[in-house]
């Protein structure tokens, strides 16, 4: 009875241990460490593995059949010999996957195959993979359930045409902290039901970096909802890029270095409320940049510019204003607070 009210167990495995006296319903969370650690488990058990481990325990655990199981997150192991490209084939049933600090960049790729039993998987966590440069065509191949990828602190340099296909039910897509330069015409095609996509902290000191974002790579993700390129050099964005984003509510454009943006790229954005453009030194507004097609904008983040005070009586509905770099007093934008209803106010100085 002691067991009864558990979901979770955390073990350090130093010995064998066998869980045939555990009740079917316990969900089991195990940290390993250690060399010689060897598990037994019982077919029937869903289990949630947490691994810190060397090769000769991550080697062991993936000779056992999990049917069962439903959750890993394997980190930092210590591989001198690379994962073989089975090593993922008996876990038919997971869910939820984390590789963390993992041996893999050799497997993958589309002649692989690594994930392609894997048709359960919900959510997909690839983190500073060693080794992997690229995300090449069809490497998710089998995912069919995937609902979130996230992608992030690789050194990845190249996206290519056909890289997410079959991601059919993918809902969200995290890029970020990456060294993109190349992104192939097509490769977000297949994608459609995406409705969040974060492509943000690109590295903006590497050399031939992506500076603009064509209409082509995006034109096809129109169920988007929050899309986030800030960190990332972007200095151009195609006129019509956001022409389909009927349904974007969420755009964070900050901390990019554009030489030029027109505020009328934004007018079919009806359903936008949150929008973030901070810490953009080449942005302007000028005397005809009009902000009257932004009427649902709710939360806005700029830099103060001059003519701004005038442009912000436009925002019909803004609750909350974030000004950067600000030499106007808090006093001067009183009449927000009047006139927009403004809940909140955000204003840091200029040094």
């Amino acid at each position: 009875c002691l067991f009864k009210q558990i979901k979770t167990i955390c073990f350090n495995l130093t010995h064998e241990i066998n869980f045939n006296n555990f009740p079917n319903n316990l969900h089991q969370f195990f940290s390993l460490a250690g060399s010689n650690d060897h598990l037994i488990l019982v077919e029937n058990f869903k289990v949630i593995l947490h691994i810190n481990a060397n090769s000769t325990t991550v080697q062991n655990l993936f000779k056992i059949n999990h049917s069962k199981l439903k959750k890993i997150y394997l980190a930092d192991n210590i591989n001198k010999n690379p994962y073989e490209t089975r090593f993922l084939k008996s876990f038919t049933n997971l869910t939820n996957l984390t590789l963390n600090s993992c041996e893999i960049g050799h497997l993958f790729n589309e002649s692989n195959q690594i994930f392609s039993t894997l048709t359960n998987l919900i959510r997909l966590e690839l983190i500073n993979i060693k080794n992997i440069y690229k995300i090449s065509n069809r490497v998710f191949k089998g995912l069919k359930s995937l609902k979130k990828l996230i992608i992030c602190y690789n050194l990845i340099e190249k996206i290519e045409k056909n890289a997410f296909d079959n991601l059919k039910n993918l809902i969200t897509l995290e890029l970020f902290h990456n060294t993109v330069k190349t992104i192939e015409y097509g490769a977000f095609d297949c994608i459609n039901s995406l409705k969040e996509f974060r492509f943000n902290f690109n590295n903006t000191e590497v050399e031939n970096r992506i500076e603009e974002i064509d209409i082509k790579l995006l034109n096809k993700l129109d169920n988007l909802e929050s899309l986030d390129l800030s960190f990332s050099g972007i200095s151009v964005l195609d006129k019509n890029i956001f022409n389909n984003f009927v349904n974007l509510e969420c755009l964070i454009l900050s901390n990019n270095s554009f030489k030029m943006f027109d505020f009328v790229i934004l007018k079919n954005l009806n359903k936008l409320t949150h929008l973030n453009l901070k810490n953009n030194k080449n942005l302007e507004l000028n005397e005809s940049s009009s902000f009257n097609h932004l009427e649902s904008i709710e939360s806005l983040a700029i830099d103060e510019k001059e003519n701004l005070q005038i442009k912000l009586r436009s925002f019909k509905s803004l609750k909350e204003l974030y000004l950067s770099n600000c030499s106007t007093s808090i006093f001067e934008l009183d009449f927000l607070r009047q006139e927009n209803r403004l809940i909140k106010l955000d204003i840091s100085k200029k040094d």
